[in-house]
């Protein structure tokens, strides 16, 4: 049987003396770029990839939070805001819940202080319960990440039964 292997995409890049790269990617649409324009989109794939990778690991990290704090939290959101991200915390109860918004300025400093996640401004907000239409005037139409997607367990509002994420309807809207 013989060794498997692995597909690669090449671009062939062409240095001119007059301070041009010539690249050619698989399809042969050939581009021309100057030196520094090459090396800005180099660095930039190269921040975006970092990014995606903190972002995941965000995800991940924000999920562990929201589990171990669940019985004081209603609902949790992550949208995009103009400096970066927020994560909106609904709280179960409607007086100000001290314990849980330490926790939030908690999590706050440590994603902040996190070179983990250098890449990544996020805010925090925590809400009293509201309506709806209270939750959406704080999340962007442009990106709306509902807890199925960054959390392990997702509690509905109709007896708080406990559902495995996989079956939790979470939405992105672009």
């Amino acid at each position: 049987m013989p060794p498997a292997t692995t597909a690669t995409t090449t671009l062939e890049l062409h240095y001119t003396d007059d301070g041009r790269v010539k690249v050619v990617p698989h399809d042969s649409d050939l581009m021309v770029l100057s030196i520094n324009t090459a090396v800005a989109a180099c660095c930039a794939y190269t921040e975006q990839i970092r990014f995606g990778d903190q972002f995941n690991h965000l995800l991940s990290y924000l999920g562990t939070w929201i589990e171990k704090y669940r019985s004081g939290i209603a609902s949790a959101h992550l949208t995009s805001r103009d400096s970066g991200l927020l994560l909106l915390i609904e709280q179960d109860a409607v007086p100000y819940d001290a314990k849980l918004n330490d926790a939030l300025t908690d999590l706050d400093l440590a994603v902040a202080n996190d070179a983990d996640f250098n890449l990544i401004q996020l805010d925090v907000l925590a809400l009293p319960r509201t309506d709806l239409h209270g939750l959406e005037s704080f999340l962007s139409p442009q990106m709306k990440l509902q807890p199925g997607l960054f959390t392990r367990f997702v509690f509905d509002d109709v007896g708080g039964r406990r559902l495995d994420a996989s079956s939790a309807v979470a939405a992105v809207s672009a």
